[in-house]
């Protein structure tokens, strides 16, 4: 079992580290096809709670991500391709 320390807070540079290094995790067609919520008041942690089966972990936790999958980030069309494509075109890839 594990648990987190309330008392110890992530920084920003942490948070941003830990979210640039998960971006070098491959996915299909390298899309990185999500996006991510940040969640950090204990008000929208109490909340999420209560929608997320009432784990103490989440009011625990000093941020809790919340990470929004696209089922169709593949497909011809849709912004996350499109997204990728253009700064792809852009970087020269």
């Amino acid at each position: 079992m594990n648990f987190f320390d309330p008392s110890k807070p992530v920084s920003d540079e942490q948070l941003r580290k830990m979210v640039e290094l998960a971006t070098l995790i491959p996915s299909s067609f390298n899309l990185q096809p999500w996006n991510l919520i940040v969640v950090r008041s204990p008000e929208d942690k109490a909340r999420l709670r209560r929608r997320a089966w009432d784990q103490p972990k989440v009011t625990d936790a000093p941020v809790v991500l919340i990470v929004l999958a696209d089922r169709d980030g593949y497909k011809e069309g849709n912004p996350t391709v499109e997204q990728v494509w253009a700064s792809a075109v852009r970087n020269g890839t």
